[in-house]
């Protein structure tokens, strides 16, 4: 099975030092409320057949989803429009565009999954541990959405199968997923007070104070800082607002600036080591780029330049580190369910 949200593993900002700081205790309202709002009866969101790693989900599921297509239109963003992925959704589900099944994933980043199989079917999988426990009702809602956005994005996207075969644009497709949740979670639950969980105060408050750059740390094991920077300047190559000697030189100069960062005595082990993975995973894309390639030729001024590039880190240290370790205990932490 090849899942469309993929979570690349092997892949700072000051968020990341305050994030075990945050005041959960500011996560008030009462779950009961919001059951009380939608009127979910929750011994119906499963239906009675054999437990198995895979299989149909039950009557209240699908009610469940038509309250979620339901609210997503009464969502106001300046930026996005819930409304229209919602009727979007809700025509495809209709059509048969892809299947609901549950399944048993307790990863938080797999309460909702959109997975394709090999004649590219799609299914969205809903895990069942945590569709049966009432107090999780709005961590399963937002990740719904958060999934709604990706079939949305597959459906309508031409260039989907570009994305799944590059690292860089998976990256940012899949953080762009996150935004799409964090801000609906901003709106549907915090707004009006109710109760969320760890892991979506997180996402949100993440969201607000650096657009998810401790989430793709903790919860994805990628420094979205060096990404993004390297692709800023890999845009301006390809729009004509930079040369290639420039551009060599700006992205050594940032990769080694970032490296220095996290190379130190005071900076947290996890953090180097996600620095650097996120360095050695994203750096040979923004050098062997077609554009930046196409302009190197045998100039032996940019091939010392890109040699030196390459020399920043030692692809060894990819292979001794504990950050796949570590996202884990994020991702089955018990407490950010709470």
């Amino acid at each position: 099975m090849k899942k469309i949200s993929l979570i690349l593993l092997f892949f700072c900002s000051t968020v990341i030092i305050y994030a075990e700081t945050i005041d959960f205790s500011a996560r008030t309202g009462y779950i009961s409320g919001m059951e009380e709002e939608w009127n979910i009866n929750y011994s119906d969101l499963n239906d009675l057949l054999p437990d198995t790693d895979s299989r149909e989900a039950g009557p209240g599921t699908y009610e469940l989803i038509d309250h979620i297509l339901d609210d997503m239109q009464n969502i106001e963003d300046e930026m996005i429009d819930y409304g229209a992925i919602a009727k979007d959704i809700a025509e495809m589900i209709e059509n048969g565009v892809f299947e609901i099944k549950t399944n048993t994933d307790e990863d938080i980043t797999h309460v909702a999954l959109v997975s394709t199989d090999e004649n590219e079917n799609l299914t969205l999988y809903l895990s069942r541990y945590y569709l049966e426990k009432e107090d999780l009702l709005t961590l399963v809602i937002s990740s719904v959405v958060r999934e709604f956005k990706v079939i949305y994005d597959y459906m309508n996207n031409k260039r989907f199968e570009y994305i799944s075969a590059n690292k860089l644009e998976e990256y940012l497709y899949i953080l762009d997923s996150y935004y799409f949740q964090s801000r609906y979670i901003n709106h549907a639950f915090i707004e009006k007070g109710y109760k969320v969980t760890r892991f979506e105060w997180f996402l949100s408050v993440d969201y607000k104070d650096n657009y998810l750059a401790s989430f793709s740390n903790y919860f994805l094991g990628i420094d979205r800082d060096v990404v993004i920077s390297g692709k800023m300047n890999l845009d301006k190559l390809i729009n004509g607002e930079i040369e290639i000697l420039e551009y060599l030189t700006i992205q050594y100069e940032n990769f080694e600036k970032y490296l220095g960062l996290y190379n130190n005595t005071d900076t947290n082990e996890f953090y180097k080591e996600v620095n650097e993975i996120t360095t050695i995973s994203f750096l040979p894309f923004f050098l062997e780029h077609y554009t930046v390639m196409s302009q190197i030729n045998d100039n032996e001024e940019y091939q010392k330049l890109l040699r030196q590039l390459y020399n920043l880190v030692d692809n060894e240290i990819l292979y001794n580190n504990s950050v796949e370790e570590i996202v884990y205990s994020y991702r089955f932490a018990p407490e950010m369910r709470e």
